[in-house]
C-alpha cells in the first residue's frame, strides 16, 4: 500500500476507516516487534557475557544452560516492552508526519488521538500480556535461575530448616527439614495465648500434609499452665505414634512466608496480607507498596505510547529530535522516580499507595496532557 493521502468523507468523520486502521497498525506493529526482539537479544547477550564465566569450570549440561539464559528474558519484558512501544510509536509518528499524512488525517476531520486507535489497542494487548507473564511466568523463571546457580555455581547446600509464625492463629512452627510434597522431619508446633504465653507444644518426628489434614507420627503433645509466679508447668503430656490434626496452615502458606518478596505475585501478596501471615507493620507496608506498584506498572506501556505519539508530532528535523529526546527522557524519569518512591515507601516515609502508584499515575496524566495538547 503506497503512502498516499487518505480522503475521508464527511459522513465518516471521527470514525477510523478499516483501511486506515490496517495501515496504521502495520506502521506501528512492524517496528514494535523488531524493537522487542532486538532489546530481548541485547538483554540475552548481556546475560551470557555476565554469567557464562560462572559456569566455565562446571559440567552443566548445555540444554540446562540454554534454559537458564532463556529463563532470564520474561522478567525483563516489563522494562523492554514500554521502551519498545515508545520507539515504535515515535518511528510511526515521524514517518506519518514526514509524508504529510497526519495533516491529511486532520483535514479529513479525524483527531490524531482517534487515528492512533490501533496504537492504543495493541498497547493494551501488550500491557495485559506482560502483566500475565509477570504474574504467572517471570517469578517461576527467576526461581529456576536461582536454583541453577545454587546447584552449579554457588555449590551451596539447600537450607531445609524453616520457621513459620502465624500471628492470627497465635502459633509458630519449626521444621528441621521442611518439604512441601513429602514428609517434613523433626517438627515443633507451639501454641500461645493472648498474652504470649505457651499453652501447648506438639513435637513430632514427621509431619505430612494430605487432603487438608496434618498427619504427625512419633511425637508428644504437652499442655502448660502457669502459677501465681508466672512459672510454667506441664499439666498433661501425651505420647502418640500417629496423630491427625486440622490446622489452617498448609505447606504452601508456610513456604509463602519465606519466599523472596520480589518473586511474589499479586495473588500471593493478597494472601499474605489477608491472612495476617506477617505481623510487623513495616513489613506489611513493604508488601502494600509492592502491591500498588505491581497493579500500576502496566501504565508505563501507555505512557510510552502516549509520549512517543504526542511529542513526535512536529515539523522540522530539530523539533522532531527534540520531541523524541523529551519522550525518552520522560519515560526514563518515570522509571527513576518510581524506584525512588519505592525506596521511600519501603522505609515508611510515604504511604503505600503514593509510593507504589503515584509516579505511574502522575506520568500517565502528563502523557495524556501532551496528547490533548498536540491532537
Amino acid at each position: 500500500m503506497s503512502k498516499a493521502h487518505y480522503h475521508i468523507p464527511f459522513s465518516k468523520k471521527r470514525k477510523l476507516p478499516y483501511k486506515l486502521w490496517k495501515y496504521i497498525s502495520k506502521e506501528f506493529t512492524l517496528p514494535l516487534f523488531c524493537a522487542i526482539i532486538a532489546f530481548s537479544m541485547l538483554f540475552l547477550l548481556n546475560s551470557v557475557f555476565d554469567d557464562l564465566s560462572d559456569f566455565n569450570n562446571t559440567k552443566i549440561p548445555f540444554s540446562l544452560l540454554a534454559r537458564y539464559f532463556l529463563a532470564k528474558i520474561p522478567s525483563s519484558l516489563a522494562n523492554i516492552v514500554p521502551i519498545s512501544i515508545l520507539l515504535a510509536t515515535s518511528f510511526m509518528t515521524i514517518n506519518l508526519g514526514k509524508n504529510n499524512e497526519l495533516s491529511a488525517m486532520r483535514s479529513g476531520g479525524l483527531s490524531l488521538a482517534v487515528c492512533a486507535m490501533p496504537v492504543w489497542f495493541f498497547t493494551a494487548i501488550l500491557a495485559v500480556t506482560v502483566f500475565f507473564i509477570n504474574e504467572k511466568v517471570a517469578a517461576n523463571c527467576t526461581q529456576f535461575t536461582q536454583q541453577v546457580r545454587a546447584k552449579w555455581h554457588n555449590k551451596q547446600t539447600k537450607q531445609q530448616q524453616l520457621f513459620f509464625y502465624n500471628p492470627k492463629g497465635q502459633r509458630d512452627w519449626f521444621f528441621d527439614s521442611f518439604s512441601k510434597t513429602e514428609a517434613s522431619r523433626n517438627v515443633i508446633i507451639r501454641q500461645y495465648n493472648d498474652i504470649g504465653r505457651t499453652t501447648k507444644v506438639l513435637t513430632a518426628q514427621t509431619a505430612l500434609f494430605k487432603k487438608g489434614e496434618w498427619f504427625f507420627s512419633n511425637g508428644t503433645l504437652s499442655q502448660y499452665q502457669y502459677d501465681q509466679s508466672n512459672l510454667p508447668s506441664i499439666t498433661d503430656l501425651t505420647s502418640f505414634s500417629q496423630k491427625q490434626i486440622t490446622f489452617p496452615e498448609t505447606p504452601d502458606s508456610i513456604q509463602l512466608q519465606h519466599k523472596s518478596w520480589e518473586l511474589l505475585n499479586i495473588r500471593e501478596i493478597f494472601q499474605i496480607l489477608s491472612n495476617n501471615l506477617i505481623s510487623a507493620k513495616k513489613m506489611k507496608n513493604h508488601l502494600k507498596v509492592l502491591l500498588w506498584n505491581r497493579l500500576s506498572f502496566p501504565l508505563t506501556n501507555f505512557i510510552g505510547a502516549l509520549l512517543g505519539f504526542s511529542l513526535c508530532i512536529a515539523t522540522g528535523r530539530s523539533e522532531i529530535m527534540k520531541g523524541f529526546a523529551s519522550a525518552v527522557f520522560l519515560l526514563v524519569l518515570c522509571y527513576a522516580s518510581g524506584q525512588f518512591f519505592l525506596v521511600l515507601g519501603k522505609n515508611g516515609w510515604l504511604s503505600p499507595f503514593l509510593a507504589g502508584a503515584a509516579s505511574n499515575l502522575f506520568f500517565t496524566g502528563i502523557a495524556l496532557f501532551f496528547v490533548w495538547k498536540h491532537q
